[in-house]
């Protein structure tokens, strides 16, 4: 008796456990911890940046900036006031702001 309750109740908890499934954005939010990104950042339509992190990229606190050790793919020399920072360039530094970032690492 009592292992056919024990058994009943390791089934309800299996069945209730399968249906609480998770998303892929869900599972791609675990996985990209610790993983390199991809940034490009515009003002309006003009590209500005398109870099590279050669490493974990970490969230600024209580901000929509990143910061990372980035390898300077693309900058905008016209409108960046970083004069010394060409194409090719890897520094440490944030970015912020109307940017799209891509973990490229977690390719499928």
């Amino acid at each position: 008796m009592i292992k056919r309750i024990i058994i009943g109740l390791a089934l309800a908890v299996l069945a209730v456990l399968a249906g609480v499934g998770c998303t892929d954005a869900t599972m791609d939010s675990y996985r990209q911890f610790g993983s390199s990104a991809e940034m490009k950042c515009w003002s309006g339509s003009t590209l500005i940046v398109h870099a590279k992190s050669t490493g974990k990229v970490l969230n600024e606190t209580n901000s929509d900036g990143y910061r990372a050790r980035w390898f300077v793919i693309y900058l905008n020399q016209d409108i960046s006031p970083w004069q010394g920072i060409k194409k090719g360039d890897t520094l440490p530094g944030g970015i912020s702001g109307n940017c799209l970032k891509f973990y490229t690492d977690l390719k499928d």
